[in-house]
């Protein structure tokens, strides 16, 4: 639903950029298969959960922000997180130096990454205390 609503707030040239970019192939193809458009791009990073090349990638489908009810230290926030990866991929983007597939896979990530950030923020808002 994320993905649906902002692709329709995208422009005519954004909405043209993006299905060029999505229309790349990727490894693996059956991934990249079942996310040809922008809706279906959203859980393209779950579907490479299957393939342990992509295991490194893990640390950055989330971000664990440490809270305490009691005022107790807490520890810092690790460094590779869904945060540090959307920032890095936005940049791929809004640079446009790298080669065609890396910037598909970036706007692949964006697009996943902003539906867990919103989802996030959604439930945190809404969490019963």
């Amino acid at each position: 639903m994320v993905a649906w609503i902002a692709f329709g707030r995208l422009n005519q040239h954004a909405k043209a950029e993006v299905m060029t970019l999505l229309a790349i192939p990727l490894e693996p193809l059956s991934a990249t298969a079942k996310s040809k458009d922008f809706v279906n791009a959203a859980h393209w990073a779950d579907d490479l959960r299957d393939f342990s090349e992509f295991d490194v990638f893990l640390p950055f489908h989330f971000v664990d922000t440490p809270f305490s009810d009691d005022g107790t230290d807490l520890p810092d926030v690790a460094s590779n997180n869904i945060l540090k990866a959307l920032k890095s991929n936005v940049n791929i983007l809004e640079e446009q130096l790298d080669p065609k597939e890396t910037r598909a896979r970036a706007l692949r990530f964006i697009i996943h990454s902003r539906r867990l950030t919103y989802t996030s923020r959604l439930l945190a808002a809404t969490r019963v205390r």
